[in-house]
């Protein structure tokens, strides 16, 4: 173990003996002794989250009993496939994952811990955290449509990292590898941990919640995602009912306006498909040109549609302010999620807006 002090003041006097700074402390193992060595590759790891909530959608590699947190590592880097691992001292359980970065547990998390396998190169190539490619792992993909295009492919919805082109830092999101790749922008689910959308605009611009079970991407991070050149975006609403039945609604040629401009909606047309849930966004109440509001920064005048409808919307400028409605409550504490076209009167289960680059 080497045991080193970053200085923050000048050249020290007594040879370092007065240096100011704190100590950090690294550790330098060899095969087979390292934590997280094998006889094949090796792999370093950053501590994660644990965090309280009843759905995580990573794909599960498998489970294992091991006597050391070290033992569990090992396992991880071991398996090419694990980017993530979550033990629990308690029960001796180590838990294998294929993506994503926080570990999510419904129980006591006494003696848990989560962690992600760091990008980690040797001479026979580098372990690539998800979203990530190259000899070293240096670029990124954009979207999940550029995922798609790159060979990345699952049937289930995937913890991913992207960084969009102009974007100054990656970020996860949900990607969908089928269909040309989808990039989740928001995501709800019923069955999950309960998330709070009666929030200001600053929380809709930042973005806010949990990208493994109920999470609004972030009005900045969709700007990000719209700004690539020379492309164009189609914006899916997949909705799901109680007997997992769904629809789809696809609008073709999505875009927002930037801050100045409140957000506004502009959406190309709407496009029927095999299973639609009809036009909610641009049929009876027509949304498209209408800026984003929230209680706090409210476009609708009198109506006051973020205040009675208790979410952030493109609301219209019409009594009812919407035809659908997808940042309300999900337990009728409050005005729940509807879309009044082929979907009216039925309770969304799950909900997922999606963008698709053309």
């Amino acid at each position: 173990m080497d045991r080193n002090r970053q200085c923050n003041n000048p050249t020290p006097a007594n040879g370092g003996a007065s240096c100011n700074g704190s100590f950090t402390e690294t550790m330098n193992c060899t095969q087979p002794s390292c934590l997280a060595a094998s006889s094949h590759r090796f792999a370093s790891y950053s501590k994660s989250d644990v965090v309280i909530n009843t759905c995580d959608p990573s794909t599960f590699l498998e489970t294992i009993f091991v006597s050391r947190k070290m033992d569990c590592a090992q396992a991880c880097t071991e398996n090419i496939s694990c980017k993530r691992y979550f033990y629990c001292k308690l029960d001796s359980s180590c838990r294998l994952y294929q993506d994503g970065k926080d570990c999510a547990m419904s129980g006591d998390t006494t003696g848990c811990s989560c962690y992600i396998k760091n990008i980690g190169c040797e001479n026979s190539g580098c372990t690539c955290p998800l979203g990530y490619y190259g000899d070293r792992c240096q670029d990124t993909i954009t979207d999940c449509t550029e995922g798609f295009q790159k060979g990345l492919n699952s049937t289930n919805d995937v913890l991913t990292n992207i960084k969009p082109v102009t974007s100054p830092n990656s970020f996860e999101v949900l990607c969908t590898f089928v269909d040309g790749g989808w990039t989740g922008i928001l995501n709800r689910n019923k069955y999950c941990s309960s998330e709070n959308f009666n929030r200001t605009l600053a929380e809709y611009e930042e973005g806010f919640g949990n990208v493994a079970s109920n999470k609004w991407l972030g009005l900045q991070n969709v700007l990000y995602l719209l700004d690539n050149p020379n492309s164009t975006y189609t914006l899916g609403v997949h909705l799901y009912k109680s007997n997992a039945s769904m629809c789809i609604s696809n609008y073709y040629n999505f875009t927002i306006g930037n801050k100045s401009t409140s957000y506004k909606l502009d959406i190309g047309g709407y496009t029927d498909v095999e299973i639609p849930c009809g036009d909610s966004l641009t049929g009876f109440i027509n949304l498209n040109n209408n800026p984003f509001s929230t209680y706090d920064a409210d476009d609708t005048g009198d109506l006051e549609c973020p205040k009675r409808f208790g979410g952030g919307w493109w609301y219209g400028s019409h009594f009812g302010c919407t035809s659908g409605f997808l940042t309300g409550t999900m337990d009728g504490s409050g005005i729940d999620n509807y879309w009044n076209e082929n979907m009216s009167d039925v309770s969304l289960t799950q909900i997922y807006l999606k963008l698709l680059r053309n």
